[in-house]
C-alpha cells in the first residue's frame, strides 16, 4: 500500500507514519523557513536538533538507542560526512542550549556570508563555527531524503511505523473557548481651565482643571 509517498504493508502503520512526518514538516521545517526565527542562531538550533533526535529514533537499527545515538544516526546517514565528523562538538553545543539556555561550545551565526567555514574549526580556541542558515538548510534536505527511502524500503517504513503510536485525545472541552478580557469602559468629563480658557487635552492620568480626565465606571 502507499499513502503520502510512504509503502508499507499495513494501512494503519502507513497513516500513522506518514502522519508524523506531516507533523515534523509542519512545526519543525515550516517554521525554519521564517525569518524572525532564523534571525534567532539559538531558537532555529533547537528545531533543529529537535528534529535530527526525533528522526533518528525512527531509523536507529536499536529502538531502545538513546538520544545521542539516535542524534548520530541520523546525522550520519541522512545529513553527511561532516555532520557526523563533528558529532562531539555539535552535541555539546545542543547540551548547552537544552540544559542552560547558553551557548559556549561553537561560534554561531545566521549570515550567509560565512557559510563557507561551517562545521570548520576557526580562530585559536579550537571551536568550530556552524552557520545556523546551513545547518536547517541541511535538515530539511535531510529530511527530503529520508522521506525517499520510506518511499521505497517497505521494511524501513514498517520499522519506523512500529516505533509510534496513535495519542488519543482525551481532553474534554470545559466551558465556553477563552475569550479576551474586554477593556475596561471610561467616559470624558471635561473641566474648564482656569481664566475662563479651554485647555483641551485629550486625557491625563491626573485630576485637575482644564484636561480631559478619563473617568473609569466607578465614577458614574
Amino acid at each position: 500500500m502507499m499513502c503520502g509517498g510512504i509503502v508499507t504493508s499495513d494501512d494503519q502503520d502507513t497513516s500513522k507514519l506518514a502522519k508524523y512526518l506531516e507533523l515534523i514538516a509542519a512545526r519543525v521545517l515550516k517554521p525554519l523557513e521564517s525569518p524572525a526565527v532564523q534571525e534567532s542562531c539559538c531558537t532555529t538550533l533547537m528545531l533543529v536538533f529537535a528534529a535530527v533526535d526525533a528522526l533518528g529514533g525512527l531509523i536507529h537499527p536499536e529502538e531502545d538507542a538513546g538520544n545521542a545515538d539516535r542524534s548520530r544516526e541520523f546525522l550520519r546517514r541522512f545529513m553527511g560526512v561532516e555532520y557526523a565528523r563533528r558529532f562531539k562538538e555539535l552535541w555539546k553545543l545542543r547540551n548547552a542550549l537544552v540544559h542552560n539556555a547558553v551557548n559556549v561550545e561553537c561560534y554561531l551565526s545566521s549570515t550567509e556570508l560565512q557559510g563557507w567555514a561551517h562545521l570548520k574549526r576557526i580562530g585559536g580556541t579550537g571551536l568550530i563555527y556552524v552557520n545556523t542558515g546551513f545547518a536547517s538548510r541541511d535538515l530539511l534536505d535531510g529530511f527530503r531524503r529520508l522521506t525517499a527511502w520510506f518511499a521505497t524500503d517497505a521494511a524501513a517504513a514498517a520499522r519506523a511505523a512500529g516505533r509510534l503510536e496513535w495519542a488519543d485525545d482525551t481532553q474534554k472541552p470545559v466551558g465556553q473557548e477563552p475569550q479576551p478580557t474586554q477593556a475596561a469602559p471610561f467616559h470624558y468629563l471635561y473641566v474648564p481651565g482656569r481664566g475662563g480658557r479651554d485647555k483641551r487635552r485629550k486625557h491625563s492620568r491626573r485630576g485637575g482643571l482644564g484636561h480631559w480626565d478619563v473617568l473609569g465606571d466607578q465614577a458614574k
